[in-house]
C-alpha cells in the first residue's frame, strides 16, 4: 500500500517580521512574544507597533518576554499532523531553544526543535523554507534538514539609528559596542550563527552601506531577499529600489524593536546553496 505523504506543522515565534497572509497559507503556526509598556502590556501580533516606537522614542521602559514552555507545548499539541518542528531565534539571545526544547520533552507527538542560529526576518527565511517542505510533503526528517540547511545559508545586515536600545538591552557585547561607538553614526551590523558584528562599510549613506554588504555575499544570487524596518517605510522602499526590487519589505517585530530601537532598517536573504 502507498504511504500518505507526510503532514509536518512548523511551530516559531512572532519575531520572525512574517506576514500574517504567508503564515496563514503555509500554515505556519506562531507563537507570539509579550510586551510590557509603562501602562499597559500585550501581544507582539497584536499590539500596535507605533505604541512600542513611540514609547521607546521617548525612552521610557519597554520590556519584552518570550514564549513560556506552555505556550510551545499548547503550539505543539494544538498541531495536527504527524509531527511538529519548532524553529527559535539563536539561543546566544533568548531562551526560546530552552523553553521550546522542554515543551519537546512533553508532547505527546514526534516534535523536532531547531535553533536557527538568527533573528528576525532572517529567521523568516528558514520558517518559510521549511514550510514549503512541509507542504510538499516532506518528512520531519526531511523538513528538519531543510531548514538546518537554510539557517547555515541564511544573511541578515542591519543599519540602527542608534545604539541606544542595544545597551539597555544588554545582548551585544561591550567591545562590539565600542567599535560601533568609535566608528560611525547608523551602525552596520551582521547577524550571523548567534553572533552580531559590526561592518566596517565605506559609505556615506547607510542604504548604501546595506546594499554593499549584499551585493558582496551573495545577494543577487539569494533566493529570497527581504528588507525589515522599524518606522522606516520610506527608506525601506528606497533599499528595495536599490536592491533592484528583488525583496519583500515587512515591518519590524515591535518585540526585537525593544532591543535594537526605532529607525532599524536592514536586508535579510537566502544565498542559493553550493
Amino acid at each position: 500500500m502507498r504511504r500518505e505523504v507526510a503532514y509536518i506543522t512548523i511551530v516559531t515565534d512572532s519575531n520572525v517580521c512574517l506576514p500574517d497572509a504567508v503564515a496563514h497559507e503555509l500554515g505556519i503556526r506562531v507563537v507570539p512574544i509579550s510586551i510590557h509598556l509603562t501602562d499597559a502590556d500585550g501581544r507582539d501580533d497584536t499590539i500596535d507597533p507605533k505604541l512600542v516606537f513611540d514609547a521607546l522614542a521617548r525612552d521610557e521602559t519597554v520590556k519584552s518576554s518570550p514564549p513560556a514552555a506552555a505556550d510551545y507545548l499548547t503550539a505543539i499539541e494544538d498541531a495536527d499532523g504527524d509531527g511538529v518542528l519548532v524553529l527559535t531565534p539563536a539561543i546566544e539571545f533568548t531562551t526560546m531553544a530552552s523553553n521550546a526544547r522542554q515543551a519537546a520533552t512533553l508532547a505527546s507527538k514526534p516534535v523536532r526543535v531547531v535553533d536557527t542560529r538568527t533573528a528576525t526576518a532572517a529567521q523568516s527565511l528558514v520558517v518559510r523554507s521549511a514550510a514549503e517542505a512541509a507542504r510538499a510533503g516532506a518528512t520531519l526528517d526531511a523538513v528538519e534538514a531543510v531548514a538546518r540547511d537554510a539557517a547555515r545559508r541564511v544573511e541578515l545586515v542591519a543599519s540602527l539609528d542608534a545604539t541606544t536600545a542595544i545597551e539597555h538591552s544588554g545582548r551585544i557585547p561591550s567591545p562590539v559596542l565600542e567599535t560601533v561607538r568609535e566608528r560611525r553614526a547608523h551602525p552596520l551590523f551582521r547577524f550571523r550563527e548567534g553572533a552580531v558584528t559590526p561592518l566596517e562599510i565605506e559609505a556615506l549613506d547607510p542604504l548604501d552601506a546595506l546594499r554593499a554588504a549584499w551585493l558582496a555575499d551573495g545577494g543577487p544570487g539569494a533566493t529570497q531577499s527581504t528588507v525589515f524596518h522599524a518606522a522606516a517605510e520610506e527608506r525601506a522602499q528606497r533599499l528595495q529600489r536599490l536592491l533592484g526590487g528583488r525583496a519583500d519589505i515587512v515591518g519590524f517585530s515591535p518585540a526585537m524593536a525593544v532591543h535594537t530601537g526605532p529607525g532599524v532598517l536592514g536586508v535579510a536573504w537566502l544565498r542559493a546553496p553550493n
